[in-house]
């Protein structure tokens, strides 16, 4: 018995030596590239403060002290040191006999190019567009001379089909550039607190070897992440707060282009959410931040473009509204807690990816989940700033009583109508032949304007181009809907008429009809829904604006919403914000009005100024002036602003003539 316990001690234990042995390779260089980064990163924060290299304290600098910058060498050395090691001791089974060797060390090559552009800048804050043209040239190197293809690593398109269409070639340039140039730029500009853009490519890293492993891939394709993860995590050693190095232009630029430009490389299996799925999650925070920067300074440059265009900025202007700055600011400049909460966000994206090699046949479920959390996390973050900027152009645009504006909007508001409906109408034909199963060929084609032209000539003649749709009625509606029906019916008419014969025509002409319907009529109302998001939002902001002027409506009729609107014309420098209303009428009570509750009647308006913080009161009813003036001194008597919102028409006595006479009937 005692034998048998021996040898089955033995066993395991030798299985585990062989297994020690055989990962060898994978523990060593990561153990190798996590010494070499500890040891080399002290001298390059050394080097760093010699060659004068150090972030001044600043409006947009985080860090209260100089600290020396261009750390990011280190990572780079501690990366490449330790992947020449490992190929000088031993190649790793199944690396030497595929291409990915040759295609590594290319990318080694262009890599250290990055890095002397990352590592100029920090030394003399090259121009931003000198900048990402250095970063666009090695991503095209990367494509050209190190193999790289984004329709050949992520979508598998043979290299043989890719040379030969000068299209799909030239498609696949640019794609494999923009890829690499956004993972480049995404860790530059999320490279803005203590620690975060080397724990976030650690994290990313060993996300990457994880699913390589997971996913049945080579696992020889894991040791460059094995090996930036090492690099990353060393480094972090220095870099979390409170950091006594920064990486610089040279180490996130490092770790962007490694992480964008691997998976290229790596990329393996059938899945599409394994080959381009796993790298999007993974690299998520990044892609996210550098999403948000694109189209808030986009937005901004168009709000304020004579600004930016004076100034001679624009998109390239940096600004402190990047995701970890916000976060920073919810948690009062805590930079370890908000680097944490990035940290546990990456983490995330991390687990549902390694889930989705898990599941495979679930992995688009998981994509969508993740997918909609970040969304969840966007647009709160959109909502503050992009998307505020972006009520405030299309208010200025739509709402301004600028004479040009207004001409701007009356030459362009019917050519866009007419090309929209009929693109409406041609698609509405499409989808009805697909619903009746019939083949869209040329002979279907040609019947096409048979529908579409009457239609639209029976629009025209019942004056739908000629109605002010943002004040339509449902009388308009009708007509719209009438001349639609009675083109469709003429179309109907003509075609058995001609003999022009077209199957299911009943069913196919009432689809046709309602399909291309609903999408006019719901362009026309479009401005109207735009309106009441403008306003919603609107208030979500202010919600949290403390200096904001809290003000409760008396009245929920038509009055109140003329002052709505105006208040939508005013967006973004609008101060007040409307918690409620209170309105006398008890169908109301409890219900919602455009958007705004009723809090209850005037009997019950103390407890509801007490509970709202209310500072004024807008009445917006009409109603005899005794009324009125009983509720304004029952109103002012609870410490609040009244003032009167009236739409009331008022006679006007007519000018007298010159002379002081006025006229008469027979002069």
């Amino acid at each position: 018995m005692d034998s048998s316990y021996a040898d089955a001690i033995s066993s395991v234990c030798a299985s585990a030596f062989n297994a020690v042995a055989a990962a060898w390779p994978y523990w060593g260089i990561f153990l190798c590239s996590l010494g070499l980064s500890l040891a080399l990163t002290p001298l390059c924060r050394a080097l760093s403060r010699r060659l004068g290299m150090v972030d001044m304290p600043g409006p947009r600098r985080i860090n209260k002290c100089p600290i020396p910058r261009g750390g990011g060498l280190a990572v780079f050395f501690a990366v490449a040191l330790s992947a020449a090691a490992l190929m000088a001791l031993s190649v790793p089974a199944g690396l030497s006999s595929e291409p990915y060797a040759e295609r590594a060390a290319a990318i080694f090559a262009l890599a250290a190019a990055l890095v002397a552009i990352g590592y100029a800048d920090d030394k003399w804050s090259l121009p931003p567009w000198l900048k990402f043209l250095g970063q666009t040239a090695v991503a095209f190197l990367s494509w050209r001379f190190a193999g790289l293809s984004l329709l050949g690593g992520f979508f598998h398109v043979p290299a043989a089909e890719i040379s030969s269409s000068l299209w799909i070639t030239a498609a696949d340039a640019f794609l494999t550039v923009f890829w690499i140039d956004g993972a480049v730029n995404a860790f530059n500009l999320i490279d803005g607190l203590d620690g975060l853009a080397s724990g976030l490519g650690a994290i990313a890293s060993l996300g990457m070897a994880g699913a390589i492993l997971f996913s049945a891939g080579n696992p020889a394709t894991m040791l460059p992440y094995l090996a930036l993860a090492g690099a990353c995590i060393g480094f972090l050693r220095y870099n979390f707060n409170p950091a006594s190095v920064f990486l610089g232009d040279s180490g996130s630029m490092f770790i962007g282009y490694m992480l964008g430009g691997l998976p290229l490389a790596t990329a393996s299996g059938e899945s599409l959410f394994v080959s381009l799925g796993v790298p999007v999650l993974l690299m998520g925070v990044p892609f996210f931040d550098t999403f948000l920067a694109v189209v808030r300074r986009s937005l901004r440059a168009l709000i304020h473009r004579e600004e930016c265009g004076a100034a001679g900025d624009g998109i390239m202007k940096a600004d402190s509204d990047h995701l970890h700055h916000r976060i920073l600011r919810r948690f009062h400049g805590s930079q370890k807690a908000a680097a944490r909460v990035l940290y546990g966000f990456a983490i995330f994206l991390v687990a549902v990816a390694m889930g989705g090699i898990w599941l495979k046949d679930r992995a688009s479920a998981l994509f969508i989940v993740a997918f909609l959390v970040a969304v969840v996390v966007v647009v709160r973050d959109l909502m503050r700033v992009e998307l505020f900027d972006t009520g405030r152009l299309v208010t200025d645009i739509v709402f301004s009583r600028n004479s040009r504006r207004s001409r701007m909007r009356m030459i362009l508001e019917t050519p866009l109508s007419v090309a929209f409906d009929l693109a409406a109408m041609c698609g509405a034909w499409m989808l009805a032949n697909k619903l009746v199963h019939l083949p869209m060929d040329v002979a279907m084609m040609r019947k096409m304007p048979l529908f579409v032209m009457p239609t639209f000539l029976a629009m025209a003649a019942a004056g739908v181009y000629r109605i002010v749709w943002p004040r339509a009625q449902s009388t308009d509606f009708a007509r719209l809907l009438f001349s639609v029906l009675g083109g469709t019916g003429v179309s109907a008419s003509v075609s058995i008429i001609c003999n022009h014969f077209v199957p299911h025509l009943a069913t196919l002409s009432f689809l046709y009809a309602g399909l291309a319907f609903f999408p006019m009529a719901g362009m026309r109302v479009f401005r109207a829904i735009a309106r009441d998001s403008f306003f919603a939002l609107e208030r979500m902001r202010l919600s949290g604006d403390k200096s904001a002027e809290r003000i409760l409506v008396y009245g929920a009729g038509l009055r109140f919403r003329a002052f709505r609107r105006e208040l939508v014309r005013s967006f973004g420098r609008n101060r007040r914000i409307i918690v409620g209303l209170i309105d006398d009428a008890p169908a109301l009570r409890r219900r919602m009005v455009s958007g705004i509750p009723v809090l209850g009647s005037i009997a019950s308006a103390a407890s509801i100024i007490r509970d709202f913080r209310v500072q004024s009161v807008v009445i917006a009813a009409e109603m005899p002036e005794h009324r009125l003036a009983a509720a304004v001194r029952r109103l002012s008597r609870l410490g609040v602003n009244v003032s009167l919102w009236s739409c009331r028409e008022t006679p006007l006595d007519p000018p007298a003539p010159a002379g002081g006479r006025k006229d008469s009937a027979n002069g």
